[in-house]
C-alpha cells in the first residue's frame, strides 16, 4: 500500500448551510428595514412629510394607475411629472397601489430597496477579500467577516439614511440596482449586469451617466485587453478576443447609456420643461448650473469658487468619512460616481451638497465599492508589515489535538492524527493566514469606528446625537377624521403637511391655490408654508365671499366645502390653543396683572437645522380686558431683536385672542419656528389700555434660571445658547473669559470691571460681540452708558459701540446695587466692510449720557488714572470666523447661530 493509501488526504467536513456572517448580515438588513420603515411611517403619521417631495411623486404614480400618465397638480394646472424628471421606474411601482392604496406602501418599499443593498455589498466585499492568495479557496468565511463590516458601514452611512427619510424619490431606488450591476460586472456575468443597469437607467434621466461609467469599468477590467494592447504579435486576434471577453459589452453599455441620457434629458424632459416652466432646457440644469453658461472662462471661475467653499469640501468629507477614508486608496473606483458627484458638488442649490437629502444616495454605493478595494490594498500592505506566524519543529513532529471551528461544527469533536504531510500543510496554511486575519481585523475595526463616529455626528438612528423620535399627537391622529369626510374623487386644496394624506386623487392643490377645489383643508397651527396672518385672511376671504362654508372644524383643522356649511367657527376649533392635559417642560408661577398667570413654557428645537419655537402656557384667573395683547420677542445679548411676534404672529393669538379666553382655562400659544442667534432670551409682555402689566416674580435664593423683570416692565425668561449643536443654559459668554481689574467712579457711584470676553479675531463686515462683567458696590443715582471703541495703532477710533448697559434687556445703572457675581453686559461693534486688516485696540469706559462726561478710572491708591481701559488687541483679517455651513446656506437667517 502506498503512502497515499495509508494516509489519505485530510478533508475538512462540510460546513453548516448557514454561516454566522451571513446570518448576521440578514439580522442587519432586517433590523435596518424594520427601524427605518417604522421611522418613515412615524414621520408621516406625525405630519412630518410634505407635498414636496412626497405628494409630488406619489400623486403622479397614483394617477398613472388610473390612466393619467404621470400627471400631477402644479399650481392650478395638471402637468406631467416628466416636465421635471423622466423616471420610468415609477411606472411599475405605481401598480403596487393595487395591493395597498396608500402612500405608506412606497415609504416601506423605499426602505426595503435601500436595506437590500447590504446584500451585494456583502457579496462584493467577500469576493474581493476572499480572493486574496493568503486565504484558502474553500474558506469563504475569511472574506465574509470583513465583508460583514462593510455591510454594516453601508447601513450606517448617514447619506443613505437621510435619503431614506427625505420623503419619496427615485434616487434611493438606484442604490441597490447599481450595486448588483457592479457585482455581476466584476464577475463578468453580463446578462444580469444589463438587467440591473437598465433598472438604474430607468430611475431618472441623469442616472444613465452612472451606467456609462460602469461600462468604462467593464472595458478597463476586461481580461486580455492589456495583453492585446501591449503585445505586437497576434494583435488583431487578441483584440477580438478581448472584445468578446468584455470590451464589447462595456462599449455597448457606454453607448446605450449616453444615448438614453441624451434622449431622456434633452428630447423628453427638455421640451416639456420649456412648456411648463418656460426654461431654456431641463429645469434643474437651467436653474442650478446657470453660472456654467459663460464659456470656458465661466466654467473655470465657477469651478474655482466651488472648490474654495468649505461647505462643498465638507460634503466630500461626509462621503469619505463614513467609510474611514478607505475609498481614497482606490480613487479609480470613485470615478464610477463622478457624474453625480460633480453634479452635486457644483450645483448652486445647497441641498445637493448637504448630504442631508436624497441627492447623495447613488454615491453611497460608489463610496462603498471604492472603500472595499481600498481596504484590500491596505490589508495587503498591513499583511507585509505584520510579523509572520511560524510553526515550530516540535509542532510538526509531535502528534497533537487540532481544534478548528470549521472542523468541530457545533460540538467539540477531537481528531487525533499521526504526523502527516497533508495535516501539516493544513496547519501551516491556517497559521500563515494569521497575518491576513489580523490585517482584516484592523481594517474592519478602523472602518466601523469611522462609521459609528459619523453615525453619531450626522446619522438618523438612536446612535446619532441629534436623533429625535417623532411624536404622534392627538392632533395628528385627528386628521383621519377630516380625510374621511372628503369624497375620494373630489378636488382638494390642502396645506403642505396635510397634502400627502390626500394626494391619491386626480387633483390636489397646494393651499392657498384653490382653482376648482371642492374642499379646502387647512391645519392652522401646523406647517402651512405661509405667514400666519395670510392663512387667516385667505380663509376669511373664502368664507366671507360665500364660495365656501365650514363643513367641519376641530383642534385647529378647518375643512371648507364649496357652497355649503356654516360661516361660524365652532368652539371645538379652538382646542388646539388649550392645554388639554399637556404640562410645560419648564414650570413657572408668574402673575401678570390680576387675571393672568404664566405657568410654564417649552423650548422646541431642531438642532440639525437650528430652528426653534416656543410654547407658553397661560392660566386665566379672571376675565381679560378686550384689548389685552400678548407679545413675544427673542433678544440677543446686546438687545437686538432676533424674533418678534409682531413679524411672525402666533397662530393661536390670531384665531383665539386673549379677550376670548375663559376663566380657569390653560391656554397654550406657540410661536412660528425660526432661526435664532447663538445666544438669546425670550421676553414676554402683556398689555392693555396702553400699559404693560407688571410681572410678579417670586425670587428664589440662588436660582440663576428664574425669570427677571426688565427695567421696561417686560418679563425676561432664562437665556439659552447653542453649544455643540444643542441648546444649553446661557449664563455668560462662550468665548474665553479674560480677567480684568479696573474701577470707574465718582463720588456718587463706583463700578468695577471683573472680566471680559471677545473674539480674538474678526473679519471686515462682521459684528464683534464684546461681553463685559461689572460689579457695582452701591446704588447709582443716575444712568450711565458704556463706550466700547476699536482704535488703530495711530490712536484713531475706527468703530464705536456706545450705549446703555444691556444683557438681553436694558440694565440701567440706577438699578444696580451690590450684585455678588456682577452683571454681564453685551455690546456689538459693526466692523466696516472695507476695514483694513491689522491689530486694533479694544477700549472700554463709562460716561454720563446726558452730559457726555466720562467717569474717571480709579487706581489702587484711590488716584485717578485716566478714563478708559485698553482690554487687548483684536485682529481684523479677511476669512476669519466661521464659513457658512449647510444650514446657513439653506436659510441665511440661521447663520447667526453658527458655531
Amino acid at each position: 500500500m502506498d503512502s497515499a493509501q495509508q494516509h489519505p488526504p485530510a478533508q475538512f467536513p462540510r460546513r453548516a448551510a448557514v454561516r454566522i456572517p451571513v446570518f448576521l448580515l440578514w439580522v442587519l438588513i432586517l433590523g435596518y428595514a424594520g427601524f427605518f420603515s417604522a421611522l418613515s411611517l412615524q414621520r408621516h403619521a406625525s405630519l412630518n412629510t410634505f407635498a414636496a417631495d412626497l405628494s409630488y411623486i406619489d400623486q403622479p404614480m397614483w394617477n398613472t394607475l388610473h390612466g393619467r400618465f404621470l400627471q400631477r397638480t402644479l399650481g392650478d394646472q395638471q402637468v406631467s411629472r416628466v416636465a421635471e424628471h423622466f423616471e420610468p421606474i415609477l411606472l411599475p411601482l405605481s401598480f403596487l397601489y393595487v395591493l395597498w392604496d396608500d402612500v405608506r406602501l412606497m415609504l416601506i418599499l423605499q426602505t426595503l430597496a435601500l436595506a437590500l443593498g447590504a446584500l451585494p455589498v456583502f457579496w462584493i466585499a467577500a469576493s474581493v477579500f476572499g480572493n486574496e492568495e493568503a486565504v484558502r479557496p474553500d474558506d469563504r468565511s475569511r472574506g465574509e467577516w470583513p465583508a460583514l463590516a462593510f455591510a454594516a458601514a453601508y447601513l450606517l452611512f448617514p447619506a443613505l439614511q437621510a435619503a431614506n427619510i427625505a420623503d419619496l424619490h427615485a434616487d434611493p431606488f438606484v442604490v441597490t440596482p447599481l450595486l448588483f450591476a457592479f457585482w455581476y460586472a466584476m464577475n463578468r456575468r453580463y446578462g444580469p449586469m444589463w438587467a440591473w443597469s437598465l433598472v438604474v437607467m430607468a430611475a431618472k434621466e441623469t442616472m444613465p451617466a452612472l451606467t456609462a461609467m460602469l461600462g468604462l469599468y467593464v472595458i478597463a477590467s476586461a481580461p486580455g485587453l492589456k495583453i492585446a494592447l501591449h503585445q505586437k504579435g497576434m494583435f488583431g486576434g487578441r483584440l477580438r478576443a478581448a472584445w468578446r471577453g468584455g470590451v464589447g459589452q462595456g462599449a455597448v453599455l457606454v453607448v446605450v447609456s449616453l444615448a438614453w441620457f441624451s434622449v431622456a434629458t434633452f428630447i423628453i424632459v427638455g421640451p416639456l420643461a420649456r412648456q411648463v416652466y418656460g426654461t431654456a432646457g431641463p429645469i434643474y440644469l437651467a436653474n442650478r448650473y446657470a453660472g456654467f453658461s459663460g464659456g470656458l472662462a465661466g466654467w473655470l471661475s465657477e469651478l474655482w469658487n466651488a472648490v474654495r467653499e468649505p461647505a462643498r469640501l465638507g460634503y466630500l468629507g461626509k462621503l469619505l468619512a463614513p467609510v474611514g477614508w478607505l475609498a481614497l486608496l482606490a480613487p479609480e473606483y470613485i470615478l464610477l460616481g463622478l457624474p453625480v458627484l460633480a453634479a452635486n458638488f457644483l450645483s448652486n442649490y445647497p441641498g445637493q451638497f448637504s448630504g442631508e437629502q436624497h441627492y447623495s444616495a447613488p454615491l453611497v454605493a460608489v463610496m462603498i465599492i471604492a472603500a472595499i478595494y481600498g481596504a484590500r490594498r491596505l490589508m495587503v500592505l498591513l499583511q507585509d508589515w505584520i510579523p509572520a506566524l511560524r510553526i515550530t519543529a516540535e509542532t510538526q513532529r509531535a502528534p497533537r489535538m487540532i481544534k478548528d471551528l470549521r472542523v468541530l461544527r457545533a460540538s467539540a469533536v477531537q481528531f487525533a492524527v499521526a504526523p502527516h504531510p497533508a495535516w501539516t500543510s493544513a496547519l501551516k496554511t491556517t497559521m500563515g493566514d494569521g497575518r491576513w486575519t489580523i490585517a482584516a481585523g484592523l481594517v474592519s475595526a478602523w472602518l466601523l469606528a469611522w462609521a459609528l463616529g459619523q453615525q453619531y455626528q450626522n446619522g438618523w438612528t438612536p446612535l446619532a446625537r441629534f436623533f429625535q423620535w417623532p411624536q404622534v399627537t392627538a392632533h395628528d391622529r385627528l386628521l383621519d377624521r377630516f380625510v374621511a369626510e372628503i369624497p375620494p374623487g373630489a378636488a382638494v386644496s390642502a396645506t403642505p403637511a396635510v397634502h400627502p394624506h390626500l394626494a391619491h386623487r386626480q387633483k390636489i392643490y397646494l393651499f392657498p391655490t384653490i382653482a376648482d377645489a371642492e374642499y379646502v383643508l387647512v391645519d392652522v397651527p401646523g406647517n402651512t408654508g405661509m405667514h400666519p396672518a395670510d392663512v387667516q385672511s385667505t380663509v376669511q376671504r373664502l368664507i366671507s365671499s360665500g364660495q365656501f362654508g365650514i363643513a367641519d372644524a376641530a383642534d385647529g383643522y378647518l375643512l371648507l366645502k364649496r357652497g355649503a356649511g356654516s360661516a361660524a367657527l365652532p368652539d371645538a376649533f379652538y382646542s388646539f390653543a388649550r392645554a388639554g392635559g399637556r404640562q410645560p417642560e419648564y414650570p413657572l408661577d408668574v402673575r401678570l396683572g390680576e387675571d393672568l398667570k404664566l405657568v410654564g413654557y417649552d423650548v422646541v428645537d431642531d438642532p440639525r437645522w437650528r430652528e426653534t419655537r416656543f410654547r407658553f402656557y397661560w392660566q386665566v384667573v379672571g376675565t381679560l380686558p378686550a384689548d389685552t395683547s400678548i407679545s413675544f420677542q427673542a433678544l440677543a445679548p446686546d438687545g437686538t431683536v432676533a424674533d418678534d411676534s409682531a413679524l411672525r404672529p402666533m397662530p393661536a393669538l390670531l384665531w383665539y385672542p386673549p379677550s376670548r379666553w375663559q376663566p380657569d382655562d390653560i391656554v397654550v400659544i406657540e410661536s412660528v419656528p425660526w432661526y435664532l442667534p447663538r445666544a438669546w432670551a425670550p421676553v414676554i409682555a402683556v398689555a392693555s389700555g396702553g400699559r404693560i402689566w407688571a410681572p410678579q416674580v417670586e425670587a428664589s435664593a440662588g436660582d440663576m434660571r428664574q425669570p427677571v423683570v426688565a427695567a421696561d416692565g417686560r418679563l425676561r425668561l432664562p437665556a439659552w445658547g447653542r453649544q455643540d449643536g444643542r441648546l444649553v443654559s446661557y449664563d455668560g459668554p462662550f468665548e474665553l473669559v479674560e480677567q480684568a481689574t479696573a474701577q470707574f467712579g465718582d463720588g456718587d457711584w463706583q463700578v468695577r470691571l471683573n472680566a471680559w470676553a471677545a473674539p480674538l479675531a474678526a473679519a471686515p463686515g462682521s459684528n464683534l460681540l464684546v461681553s463685559l462683567q461689572w460689579q457695582a458696590d452701591a446704588l447709582a443715582l443716575r444712568d450711565y452708558n458704556v463706550f466700547v471703541h476699536l482704535r488703530d495703532d495711530a490712536g484713531r477710533t475706527i468703530v464705536t459701540g456706545d450705549g446703555p448697559p444691556t444683557w438681553f434687556v436694558p440694565l440701567p445703572t440706577s438699578r444696580w446695587a451690590g450684585e455678588t457675581d456682577g452683571n454681564w453686559t453685551a455690546h456689538v461693534l459693526s466692523l466696516p466692510q472695507g476695514l483694513a486688516p491689522g491689530a486694533y485696540d479694544l477700549v472700554v469706559g463709562w460716561y454720563d449720557w446726558q452730559t457726555g462726561v466720562r467717569l474717571p478710572m480709579i487706581g489702587s491708591l484711590g488716584n485717578r488714572t485716566g478714563d478708559e481701559i485698553v482690554l487687548g488687541p483684536v485682529t481684523v483679517a479677511s476669512g476669519v470666523g466661521s464659513q457658512p455651513d449647510i444650514p446657513c446656506l439653506m436659510a441665511p437667517a440661521s447663520c447667526a447661530s453658527q458655531e
